[in-house]
């Protein structure tokens, strides 16, 4: 299969959370960022007045704060989806419908977000899986899936764009869009199990070809 040799497609194959390493790193460059500059700022007054004089002055001042903060954020919001969806995938493996077979791709989604489903049953969905019989949504708080999409329902993906982009004539692609279902729905990926954010848009058009590979597999 395409794609089958990059690292997260394997992970996302075989249900693996990775480790925190990235994230880690990440978190410390901007803590240790963040700290540095905010000592900088205040320990040499004049310096701060004259990084203040110019335009953006202000962004200069909350700069340094907002890197500790959001570095301290992102730290416990990889921490917590991490345990979440090692917990989820557990449940998954043990939940799953012996018929149609083990999942053959765990996919994280955003379960909060301007551009998420309105249909879709509260609490949202944070992974769905593919196996033989379609796709499934599940919740940290439900053992079994709380949305079925029976391959027979489904005639196609694609990539869900935002028509509202900032700059006139740009695509902003947020999703893979699920064709052919009763109501509409829209997978928001993250970037990779365990992870807090959305998957970009290499990822989201990798996604979208595997589940039409998977469709063509299974859904035949």
């Amino acid at each position: 299969m395409q794609y089958a040799g990059e690292a997260w497609v394997e992970r996302l194959r075989a249900g693996v959370v990775p480790r925190a390493r990235g994230v880690a790193i990440a978190v410390i460059v901007l803590v240790v960022a963040g700290v540095g500059l905010t000592v900088l700022e205040w320990s040499h007054p004049r310096f701060l007045a004259e990084a203040t004089t110019g335009r953006g002055g202000f962004a200069f001042v909350i700069g340094p704060p907002g890197m500790v903060v959001g570095g301290t954020a992102l730290a416990i919001a990889s921490w917590w989806r991490q345990r979440s969806d090692r917990v989820m995938i557990a449940r998954i493996r043990g939940g799953a419908d012996g018929t149609s077979g083990a999942p053959v791709l765990f996919v994280p989604v955003v379960a909060k977000g301007q551009f998420l489903s309105e249909d879709l049953p509260a609490p949202r969905p944070t992974i769905w899986t593919v196996d033989a019989a379609g796709l499934h949504a599940w919740t940290p708080s439900e053992a079994k899936p709380v949305l079925d999409l029976p391959w027979e329902t489904i005639t196609g993906f694609e990539l869900a764009t935002n028509d509202r982009a900032p700059v006139y004539g740009q695509r902003i692609d947020y999703g893979v869009r699920v064709l052919g279902a009763k109501r509409p729905i829209v997978l928001v990926p993250r970037a990779d199990l365990g992870r807090p954010l959305g998957a970009g848009a290499y990822r989201l058009d990798v996604l979208k070809s595997l589940l039409r590979s998977f469709q063509a597999q299974l859904g035949a």
